[in-house]
């Protein structure tokens, strides 16, 4: 065992600190425990030295639910007092580029972030930048790609079993662009195996009181009606409003199918005639959790025993292919070429009710 490494936590909200019990008959395996305390306090290289938010209530809360004595307001405090070597973050977006920061700054070399990273391309690519520049190990929050399941079915079609992955069709529902789609996003990359772009084409649904400002700011977080994203190795991608939390993979042999959040995964050979045989289903029992995934993976590549499963060009296709997405909109879905997407374009996330 490796002595233990400081972490502390800056955000104590639904995905910072919100207890997994709430989830426990109503999701698949591979999912719990997800807030970023638990996992923090279950694995065994780290050592919680410090929990903040700004909320007395909640942090006291939380504080009397796991008997947290190092507790603060202020994270700038607790970052000068604690020094931890990782921080873990889940705030509100527009936040989050001054805490990587301070958090760098006071010796952090470990950053696990909620999505999205930031509003705009141009705060995505500066928060990059300084995290390259300080050599310091980046998690992003998107899950998926670190659900067992998921993995599984990449070793699947990159084995090339079924022939070439042609195109992929994510079904997240209805909704919102930073709220949920940055994993919509990420699964496209993930599958594809690139983080280089064409073009993108789509429509959003803004909200009705939101404009465009000449600064090329909009204060909203549109829902999105679809979008089509076209990668440079000739897959094709589509975001749907299709519901159920689905992910279809058209290979040229077979179409394979995560149901669910990966509740179950399903697998239908396309037969000499074209049409698909009867389906089989693949269960890879889950045991640890995607966010437990994410914590042991950073770990392991700060000990130098593994390679982190996300990379900033990733992180930063991510954020460009968001912008896409919007920028396509508001020019009446017009295709948009990757170099066309303007870097100051900024999306504060705000959905009437609350910032992602």
């Amino acid at each position: 065992m490796v002595n233990q490494i400081k972490t502390s936590l800056i955000g104590l909200g639904r995905m910072g600190a919100e207890p997994s019990k709430r989830l426990e008959s109503s999701v698949p395996s591979g999912w719990l425990p997800i807030s970023h305390l638990e996992t923090i306090i279950k694995n065994k290289n780290c050592l919680l030295e410090g929990i903040c938010d700004l909320n007395k209530k909640r942090l006291n809360e939380i504080s009397k639910i796991y008997g947290i004595k190092n507790i603060y307001t202020d994270y700038k405090q607790m970052l000068s007092i604690e020094n931890p070597k990782f921080v873990s973050i889940a705030t509100r977006t527009n936040e989050k580029k001054e805490i990587i920061f301070n958090s760098l700054d006071n010796g952090a070399e470990i950053i696990y972030v909620e999505k999205p990273l930031a509003s705009s391309l141009v705060e995505t690519k500066k928060i990059l930048e300084y995290v390259d520049n300080k050599k310091a190990i980046l998690g992003y929050g998107v899950n998926r790609r670190y659900h067992k399941s998921y993995r599984e079915v990449k070793k699947i079609v990159d084995s090339g079993e079924f022939g070439n992955l042609e195109q992929i069709v994510i079904e997240h529902g209805y909704s919102n662009l930073l709220w949920s789609h940055p994993h919509s996003i990420d699964l496209i990359l993930f599958f594809s195996g690139t983080h280089q772009i064409e073009n993108i084409t789509a429509k959003c649904n803004f909200r009705s009181d939101c404009k465009l400002t000449d600064e090329l700011f909009i204060d909203d977080d549109p829902l999105v009606e679809f979008a089509k994203i076209n990668l440079r190795n000739g897959i094709s991608a589509i975001i749907s409003k299709g519901r159920g939390l689905n992910t279809r993979l058209y290979l040229q042999k077979a179409i394979i199918t995560i149901y669910s959040d990966a509740y179950k995964v399903e697998i239908r050979k396309i037969n000499k005639s074209g049409y698909l045989d009867n389906p089989y289903f693949l269960d890879f029992n889950a045991i640890k959790s995607c966010t437990e995934n994410i914590f042991e993976n950073m770990i392991n590549c700060y000990l130098n025993k593994e390679k982190l499963m996300i990379s900033n060009k990733e992180i930063l296709t991510n954020a460009v292919v968001r912008s896409g997405i919007v920028f396509s909109s508001l020019n009446n879905s017009k295709k948009i070429e990757i170099n066309q997407i303007p870097d100051n374009l900024k999306i504060s996330g705000f959905n009437g009710f609350a910032y992602a």
